[in-house]
């Protein structure tokens, strides 16, 4: 090290030194580490299921903050063709990226008082149905709905409505409200996840759609349209489906939604992450908010958390892989995020759908009927409930689930029990526990 010490010309300005050593910490290593400056390590091993995972480390650098820990490393090939949505990394010629592991996402998102940041949205979130009021009684109609720097999970078996509330309630405020809609599904890809949205839009946004197809001057939908319009019909005819997702798409071609989906593999959780990371907080077109004055925000759907063990096996070893999730999207007090699960935390074993208890502010079970029976027997006493107290009638419903509010925010007032319906169109709708209904008349449908 004496020719860096040098006062001539020839003294050099950086030097970079690589040794290729099995052990790190070996006496070659920890001599050249004392006079170094930085010390950086990258090492490459081998799991009990054989995969090969490199990774890099900042041991040492002198009076610069740094990212502690092991970092994944990944090498990427050259695209063979142009990338056409947002994704991360941005490596259009390929190369070597590293991605920062969860604690240092965790540490970084973290401000300097330990606080995630000010709640700067004071408007709540919509909700589709707009009745549903397990959050709040009934006549505190400004407190109803979703709340930004919250964390719902809505959990229950498949078929139980809940992915149909969580995503009706996003278009709500992203076609409404000119809020940006992220989805980060572990369940369906996109395809699947469009036409699930474009169906809600043909039930719940008939008048957003209407508007869209005489917008875009769609001949055929347009025809249609009008003579449903004109009769009432609401059955949905192929040139109008195909409206609907041409208006979904749009959505995502203006970047008002954005859609995360990896196939199952042996991806990492600080590349899950990263990915979720970028596309909630990357730059995004200037949304002003709606008319009424409603703030800007982001509404979050995480589908299918229960399939991370079956589908994402080293996400699932992260223990903090959930919680960076909450704590990112927490973060800036700008989103609510919504996490759906088909696992019963209270029953099953499974860490990552288990975490969810501990973390919601709002935890809402959706539960099915035992039979047809139970079933027919709280559609009719619903009905019963609504004439007594002259009320507009149920009709035509094809499904209904029980919710049960588990954990409720700090200072919420919740019903101990309420029904989710959906109606042959499509419609969704709410109805609070008949035995504790206030008067006055219902929402209709």
């Amino acid at each position: 090290m004496t020719f860096m010490q040098r006062g001539d010309s020839m003294r050099p300005k950086l030097l970079i030194v690589v040794l290729d050593l099995e052990d790190a910490g070996s006496h070659l290593s920890k001599g050249f580490g004392f006079y170094a400056d930085a010390v950086i390590h990258f090492e490459m091993t081998t799991d009990d299921e054989g995969l090969l995972h490199r990774t890099v480390q900042i041991s040492k650098i002198k009076s610069q903050k740094h990212a502690e820990g092991k970092h994944p490393i990944r090498i990427f090939t050259r695209p063979t063709e142009p990338i056409k949505q947002h994704k991360t990394p941005f490596l259009d010629v390929g190369g070597l990226f590293v991605f920062p592991n969860i604690a240092w996402h965790c540490e970084s998102m973290r401000g300097d008082d330990g606080f995630l940041g000010q709640n700067t949205i004071t408007k709540a979130f919509d909700l589709v149905p707009s009745e549903t009021v397990l959050i709040a009684s009934p006549s505190e109609r400004s407190a109803q709905g979703f709340r930004s720097g919250q964390t719902v999970s809505l959990i229950g078996k498949h078929g139980t409505l809940k992915t149909r509330f969580a995503y009706a309630s996003m278009l709500a405020n992203v076609i409404r409200h000119d809020r940006t809609g992220l989805i980060v599904s572990l369940n369906a890809d996109w395809h699947v996840v469009r036409e699930i949205l474009a169906d809600i839009i043909l039930s719940e946004f008939k008048g957003e759609l209407g508007a869209f197809i005489q917008n875009r001057n769609l001949i055929q939908a347009l025809a249609e349209y009008d003579v449903d319009v004109k009769t009432g019909s609401s059955i949905a005819n192929p040139a109008k489906i195909a409206a609907a997702i041409e208006y979904v798409d749009s959505l995502q071609v203006d970047d008002r939604i954005s859609f995360i989906h990896n196939e199952p593999s042996y991806i990492t959780a600080a590349e899950f992450f990263h990915r979720v990371y970028v596309a909630y907080n990357r730059p995004r077109g200037e949304q002003k908010g709606s008319a009424d004055g409603t703030e800007r925000g982001y509404f979050v759907v995480v589908d299918g958390l229960d399939h991370i063990e079956t589908k994402f096996p080293l996400c699932a070893k992260e223990k903090l892989f959930v919680s960076a999730l909450v704590t990112l999207f927490k973060s800036g007090n700008k989103a609510c995020a919504v996490f759906l699960s088909e696992q019963d935390p209270e029953k099953d074993s499974l860490e990552t759908a288990s975490a969810l208890f501990p973390l919601s502010d709002l935890l809402l079970q959706f539960d099915d009927f035992a039979n047809e029976i139970e079933r027919d027997d709280k559609i009719y006493e619903l009905g019963q409930a609504i004439q007594k107290g002259n009320r507009k009638p149920i009709q035509n419903i094809y499904q209904i689930a029980r919710i049960t509010a588990l954990r409720v925010p700090f200072g919420g007032v919740s019903s101990p029990e309420g029904y989710m319906l959906a109606l042959q169109s499509g419609v969704l709708g709410f109805r609070d526990n008949p035995a504790k209904q206030a008067p006055g008349p219902a929402p209709e449908f």
